[in-house]
């Protein structure tokens, strides 16, 4: 019996370590892929408030919170299961990038070479406009190299796994995915909201707006709110109960608090005609 048992137990470790060898070597595979869309023709915006709409974007649209104030990067994720994930120290990788390959960075999520990046979320950038991304690069332009490169982000097992069964993509997957999901169009006169919700709420409520099931609701949710509770939640992240929630209170004391008086305006009553007219 105790032959048997140990047979059964060295059977069993071998077929755990070809199903990890197969698990690396898919996800290896994958995890290869170079994808190389059309770069964009756009460069650094010039002129006396070029840099300063750059800041306002990037801190709207969450560069410094992911990135730091310093744009130095930090280290955003590890343990054993799911990897080493680290935002990257964009001083020191921007010079090896031109204009136009970085904003193809940032709304393709994939390197000069076509490599793909990892946890940037490059679909909530693709409704930005050309002259958004080139105020944003204005900004960037005007942080020096400093500090050291944060380490190559690894995938984990767990992470492997999600990789190779389509539960998680590369930073070019999903924007290939939202770009299939666009936010409902409410018509011409609510352009602009609809435009400040795909670039701004699409990261945590999906390209279009429905959110992602036990983390973050359908916007639909904002027609409950008038609007000066809604300019309340823009500002200080306080729901209509009189309460914090949690990430959406962080977000909107870090990142919304950035809207000027007729943005938080103009995205209520997108957010309102859509809950109204969405079929």
């Amino acid at each position: 019996m105790k032959r048997w048992m140990r047979l059964a137990v060295v059977v069993g470790a071998s077929l755990i370590a070809v199903a990890v060898m197969g698990l690396y070597t898919v996800s290896d595979i994958m995890m290869q892929r170079r994808d190389h869309p059309a770069l964009p023709t756009i460069h650094a915006s010039t002129g006396p408030t070029a840099v300063a709409r750059g800041e306002r974007l990037a801190r709207l649209y969450g560069c410094t919170g992911c990135h730091a104030d310093t744009l130095q990067g930090q280290e955003w994720q590890t343990d054993f299961l799911t990897g080493r994930l680290y935002t990257a120290n964009l001083t020191r990788a921007m010079p090896h990038y031109s204009d136009a390959e970085l904003a193809r960075a940032i709304r393709e999520g994939v390197k000069p070479d076509g490599s793909a990046l990892w946890g940037m979320p490059s679909e909530s950038w693709i409704a930005t406009t050309d002259a958004e991304m080139a105020d944003l690069l204005a900004w960037l332009r005007t942080h020096p190299p400093k500090g050291e490169s944060t380490p190559t982000p690894t995938l984990g097992p767990l992470s492997r796994l999600k990789l190779v069964l389509g539960h998680m993509k590369s930073s070019h997957g999903y924007v290939v995915e939202s770009r299939a999901l666009p936010s409902f169009d409410a018509g011409p006169q609510f352009a602009r909201g609809r435009h400040l919700a795909a670039t701004v709420c699409s990261e945590c409520h999906r390209s279009n707006l429905k959110g992602d099931p036990g983390w973050t609701p359908d916007l639909t949710i904002a027609a409950a709110y008038d609007r000066p509770l809604f300019i309340r939640l823009m500002r200080t992240g306080i729901g209509m109960d009189g309460k914090e929630h949690g990430l959406m209170t962080e977000v909107s004391r870090d990142r919304l608090v950035h809207f000027t008086d007729q943005e938080i305006a103009e995205l209520h009553a997108y957010l309102t005609a859509r809950a109204e007219r969405m079929p």
